[in-house]
């Protein structure tokens, strides 16, 4: 085989796995684009005082989940609806 064939054989291989791979984070990130809306899901939290605690407790669940997760834009996010209860 010539330089020039290895060469040849060298940028198809290249051009077969590039294809793969983009294709590949393409699919990667589609789901990536599908987790980030479902987390970034809004909750309504009503201010009554009978439903508070429960509130509460499923709000730090959910913070314990997302630093878990590594999901600290969520986890921010938490923490201000958890620090709302306890303004005075």
């Amino acid at each position: 085989m010539t330089e020039k064939e290895q060469e040849n054989l060298a940028k198809a291989v290249a051009k077969t796995v590039i294809a793969a791979m983009e294709k590949k984070q393409k699919e990667y990130d589609e789901e990536f684009a599908k987790q980030i809306d479902i987390q970034s899901g809004t909750w309504e939290v009503m201010p009554n005082k009978a439903t508070e605690e429960v509130t509460i407790d499923s709000l730090e669940l959910k913070l314990a989940q997302a630093v878990k997760d590594e999901d600290y834009s969520l986890a921010i996010k938490l923490q201000r609806e958890i620090s709302e209860y306890f303004k005075d």
